[in-house]
């Protein structure tokens, strides 16, 4: 059962690469939008944290030093994609508040480096997206400018945002709990968190497919 759900685990996270591979091969258009440059970024960043993660596990060293790097990175090209989506006036004090925030988080996980400070940043993080994520849906439903939201690469990006950050607030939640069980039960935990992950990359992966410079939205 342990090798089971650890091999799913490792399978699954290799999804990561599926997004990236789109970037390469529509990379042309991708660059063409601010937005999408923005989760360009994002995810090269996510693949990077990623491939540290790993090795840093294979050679039994603590690996949270890098979840805690790609949380501000995460934490800052996600607001600078909403500040870009929503159209925010006066982007410079927005980017301002963004740089201030990061400081916060950084000054909270590094200094303060423990479990429920993180747990409590996470969430904290979750939140502030998903409430940008509905407003964001919530200003397409109401000035109706985007006729098909399909062929709409921000439309994916946020599904996908607002996808990964509700199932990884149920996560930081309950992590603490879950560290209490068995091996098995946490395991089962992670895996939840990877399927979560291959959901989101493939929706990111839609929204980078869809950047064309003809598309009729």
């Amino acid at each position: 059962m342990k090798d089971v759900l650890s091999n799913l685990i490792i399978f699954m996270s290799i999804a990561v690469i599926i997004p990236i591979i789109v970037i390469l091969i529509n990379f042309k258009y991708i660059k063409s939008f601010s937005t999408s440059r923005v989760f360009a970024l994002y995810s090269i960043a996510d693949l990077i944290s990623w491939f540290f993660s790993i090795v840093l596990a294979m050679s039994g060293n603590q690996n949270i030093i890098v979840a805690n790097v790609f949380t501000i990175v995460e934490f800052t090209l996600v607001s600078l994609f909403f500040v870009e989506i929503l159209k925010l006036k006066k982007k410079r004090a927005y980017v301002t508040l963004i740089c201030f925030l990061s400081l916060f988080f950084i000054f909270g996980v590094f200094i303060s480096n423990n479990d429920l400070h993180t747990n409590l940043s996470s969430t904290v993080i979750s939140i502030i997206f998903i409430s940008l994520s509905v407003i964001y849906f919530s200003k397409l439903m109401r000035e109706q400018k985007i006729d098909n939201l399909l062929s709409y690469q921000n439309f994916w990006f946020n599904t996908g945002i607002l996808v990964y950050f509700s199932g990884s607030i149920f996560i930081m939640i309950f992590s603490n709990y879950f560290f209490t069980l068995s091996i098995d039960a946490q395991k089962i935990l992670w895996l939840l968190h990877s399927i979560i992950n291959l959901i989101c990359y493939v929706i990111f992966a839609i929204g980078f497919y869809k950047c064309k410079p003809k598309a009729i939205y």
